[in-house]
């Protein structure tokens, strides 16, 4: 169907297998808990159940201990795959030796456009392992003290630079009386299948947020510290802040780490994509400085800070584990080898000797430490 579209090149697949479960290894496990997570939330429950002819209730047994043993004793293979083309250009042209006086259709290659390394990284942030990572770090999908008013119903809620919109999937499946939005500026989050209570918008938060004041009554944002340059982060709490409703709450989460617990091999990874983004005038050492910032905004009340530690690896558990999978994903992808191998000075060979075994290696033996925190506040009231 692809290849059969006008204005597009060579049409290529790039195809991948995993076995779901412990048959699988790491990303078997991760797998299989991204798809008890998926099978265990109430919509799912409601109508899948109602689809096989069961009750909620053999339902959940057969995704609990029956689904666990199966994937045990089977080995399911999961195929993931990505097409991909490049788009033509069609520059239509006046061709002054045709007697008919016909246009000549003249193709030209896009130019890859260059993209902060930022993107990806916002895509890691905000993937479906990372959200629930978090979700099972801190028990919770947010800290603020807003929940009564989100099962109450008619809490409107806003996710900025919300990526392919997992959280507010989660969130909007949970708290059916509350209706959520979603702001990206790039269209990679679901534009049919969501709830009914969810909506997306693209827009750039760098523009100003396309709301009135006191909009909203709970105002997220997560992980932009890979995106944003330092003299603009001001500007994007003030907005933050200008459409939350008096008395709503406003919740960032952020990660950070400490040079000092990384082993040698990814503090020159990380170091080497913290030199590309301070090229680009991101600074990610903002992520230490983002408390002070917010406290600095008008208009809030007190500053309250939740942080959970996470240590990357087998020392971690199955949170650990599943953390060095999404950095191992990121850092394996072709952007980043070409990005970092230069900042490294290596060649592309010696970047992937280096994310290989020698990287699992070492993370298993050191166990660096992360952390995860959010900062809330509350809107003052008038």
């Amino acid at each position: 169907m692809l290849e059969s579209q006008p204005n597009i090149t060579k049409v290529h697949r790039d195809e991948r297998k995993y076995i779901i479960g412990p048959n699988g290894g790491k990303i078997g496990i991760a797998c299989q808990e991204a798809l008890v997570t998926f099978g265990s939330t109430e919509m799912t429950i409601e109508i899948l159940s109602s689809e096989i002819g069961v009750s909620k209730e053999e339902y959940k047994r057969m995704i609990g201990n029956g689904l666990t043993d199966e994937l045990k004793e089977t080995r399911p293979e999961l195929i993931n795959f990505r097409l991909w083309a490049q788009k033509t250009k069609l520059y239509v042209m006046g061709n002054n030796n045709s007697n008919d006086n016909k246009p000549e259709i003249v193709q030209k290659k896009f130019e890859e456009e260059e993209r902060y390394l930022a993107s990806d990284v916002d895509f890691v942030g905000k993937n479906y392992s990372y959200h629930f990572i978090k979700s099972h770090l801190f028990q919770s999908n947010f800290s603020a003290p807003i929940e009564d008013r989100l099962i109450q119903g008619g809490c409107k809620v806003l996710d900025v630079a919300c990526g392919s919109g997992t959280w507010l999937l989660d969130l909007s499946t949970n708290y059916e009386n509350s209706h959520f939005s979603g702001l990206d500026f790039q269209a990679i989050y679901p534009q049919e299948i969501k709830p009914p209570n969810l909506d997306f918008i693209k827009a750039d938060i760098l523009d100003g947020l396309p709301f009135p004041d006191n909009e909203f009554d709970f105002v997220h944002q997560d992980t932009l510290t890979y995106d944003l340059q330092r003299n603009q982060w001001d500007f994007v709490l003030s907005e933050l802040i200008r459409i939350t409703k008096p008395g709503g709450f406003i919740e960032i989460t952020e990660l950070y780490f400490s040079y000092s617990d990384l082993g040698p091999i990814l503090y020159k990874l990380l170091n080497g994509l913290r030199m590309h983004l301070k090229k680009q005038m991101v600074d990610t050492d903002v992520m230490y400085d983002l408390e002070p910032m917010l406290k600095s905004q008008p208009h809030i009340t007190q500053v309250h800070r939740d942080e959970r530690e996470i240590i990357m690896g087998p020392h971690g558990g199955k949170l650990g584990l599943a953390l060095q999978e999404v950095y191992e994903i990121f850092s394996s992808t072709e952007k980043t080898i070409e990005i970092i191998s230069s900042e490294m000075e290596v060649s592309k060979e010696e970047y992937k000797q280096m994310i290989g075994k020698k990287l699992t290696k070492e993370i298993s033996e050191i166990g660096p430490k992360f952390y995860i925190f959010r900062l809330w506040t509350q809107k003052v009231i008038n």
